[in-house]
């Protein structure tokens, strides 16, 4: 699985303006999902658009992320995407981010304006 992941990366490496979209499939309930906080601050310290998926904008990668099996998937008919890629533990255990990504200690903090963090 890691092995994909890095293909992931590897197939936009020379894309120098992409648009990326993220999915909160759980949606915010006060608790940020810091896979996605760590995939926003990742793409945009490499200067890409980084903003929270919808289905009027076309977008090089869209990441979801769900952390509850309970929670009701996504409906993903009208995301407009190259490639969509489903983590956490809501979808798969042994799933991983690409290791770049994964070992980041950088997060996105503002992509959850209203989340106070301490």
């Amino acid at each position: 699985m890691l092995r994909k992941s890095k293909q992931i990366l590897n197939d936009y490496q020379n894309n120098t303006d992409m648009n990326i979209g993220l999915i909160d499939v759980d949606g915010y309930r006060g608790y940020p999902n810091h896979a996605l906080m760590k995939i926003s601050a990742y793409y945009k310290t490499k200067g890409h658009n980084v903003e929270w998926a919808n289905n009027k904008t076309q977008y090089h990668i869209v990441y979801a992320s769900k952390v509850f099996t309970f929670t009701n998937d996504y409906d993903y008919s009208k995301i407009k995407a190259d490639r969509i890629e489903k983590g956490g533990t809501g979808y798969s255990i042994t799933k991983k981010l690409p290791s770049e990504i994964e070992t980041s200690l950088s997060m996105d903090y503002s992509i959850y304006p209203d989340c106070r963090f301490s």
